[in-house]
């Protein structure tokens, strides 16, 4: 499913919920230090560009997670990020992760959800470069799900301060980054087809295919898939018909119950909201 395709996650243990992993193999002790001749840089903005990459460590609906973050500046030249502030302490920064996580029976309108929120020590030090940016992962634990759950959704938020970032003429003095949120999408297995062809088959229709069909559907698919849908209802059996409300709510974060005359007025609306 494209960036946000299928991938696992979850499983909290009673320690924590997280680990900081060096991208290189980095130890404490190479922390970097800053001399009288970095403390007399004047204090500017420095623009960075904070991502985060969501990767499944295991198949399904997922254990664990690993989060990447890359820090890169958008100018040329090499910077150095300090996890501190000017004048403070190498241990200062904190890296505050903020994990929000729906699960999906999806042959149902059954979902249930939490959020975690926590900081996290960030006193490793790095270079950075336009195309070569700093990278660390950062791996998540969180619950298993509940029986019967067919998808999961992890939305990911992380920001970092202090942090130094050094260049050759100049430094940030204590700037926070904002890492770009990031979703991950996980499902209990890969379906064997496309919606369109499960639809257009003869016959009785598995009601958690159904489901994992249309989940799997990719981002610049999805419209497509919604519409499918919802002009499917009025002909699909009970079962079906409950995975196809499942699908719509996972795919649109809509709940108009079990009403079909609700759902069509709902994608009328849209599409007129859209245009031609």
């Amino acid at each position: 499913m494209g960036t946000r395709a299928p991938s696992p996650w979850c499983a909290r243990r009673a320690a924590g919920l997280a680990a900081l992993v060096l991208a290189a193999a980095l130890q404490s002790a190479c922390a970097q230090t800053t001399t009288a001749e970095d403390d007399a840089l004047p204090v500017a903005v420095v623009e960075m560009l904070c991502e985060q990459r969501l990767t499944g460590l295991t198949d399904g609906v997922a254990l664990a997670v690993d989060c990447e973050l890359l820090i890169e500046p958008k100018e040329p030249g090499t910077f150095r990020v300090l996890g501190r502030g000017r004048g403070g302490g190498a241990d200062d920064a904190m890296l505050q992760v903020s994990v929000r996580w729906r699960d999906f029976v999806g042959v149902s309108l059954t979902s249930f959800g939490g959020r975690r929120t926590w900081p996290l020590p960030f006193s490793d030090d790095g270079e950075a470069q336009r195309g070569a940016p700093l990278t660390r992962h950062l791996q998540l634990d969180l619950e298993a799900p509940q029986a019967h759950v067919l998808a999961r959704r992890v939305d990911v938020s992380l920001r970092l301060h202090p942090v130094d970032v050094l260049g050759e003429e100049y430094r940030s003095g204590g700037a926070r980054l904002e890492f770009a949120p990031a979703t991950l999408e996980c499902l209990v297995r890969q379906p064997d087809g496309t919606l369109d062809e499960l639809l257009a088959a003869p016959g009785p229709r598995n009601p958690e295919e159904l489901f994992l069909r249309a989940a799997a559907t990719p981002l610049e698919q999805r419209e497509h898939v919604i519409e499918l849908l919802v002009k499917s209802l009025s002909r699909l059996n009970g079962s079906e018909r409950e995975a196809a409300f499942g699908g719509l709510y996972f795919l649109t974060g809509e709940s108009h119950g079990r009403q079909v005359f609700a759902w069509e007025a709902w994608l009328a609306a849209r599409q007129r909201a859209v245009g031609p």
